[in-house]
């Protein structure tokens, strides 16, 4: 008895998952032609904005990579200037008077 009411639930249940899974929606081929192109499109605007992203860091770092070529050049004047007064040489003092009248 409690074996026909296990197989009769089972059946049930593989007759119920069918009917869940095997349902298709046909679409004519402009229905599925618009669908290719939504899902193009979708992807498109995916890619535009990752590339814009990308694109933005790039920009970012090229300013960074800038600032770092002055600060580095500024910072081998300042070791050369230092060399210099190190030596007893004199150093051409210019902008620091211009920055703050006291220094000269």
């Amino acid at each position: 008895m409690w074996l026909v009411i296990i197989v009769n639930i089972l059946l049930v249940s593989v007759l119920v998952y069918n009917f869940t899974n095997t349902i298709v929606e046909n679409f004519t081929p402009e229905e599925e032609y618009e669908l290719e192109i939504s899902k193009n499109n979708d992807k498109y605007k995916i890619s535009r904005k990752k590339y814009n992203s990308i694109e933005k860091k790039i920009k970012n770092l090229n300013k960074n990579n800038q600032i770092n070529v002055k600060n580095i050049t500024s910072n081998e004047n300042a070791i050369k200037d230092i060399q210099r007064v190190n030596n007893g040489e004199d150093i051409d003092t210019s902008k620091a008077c211009e920055s703050d009248p006291k220094l000269c």
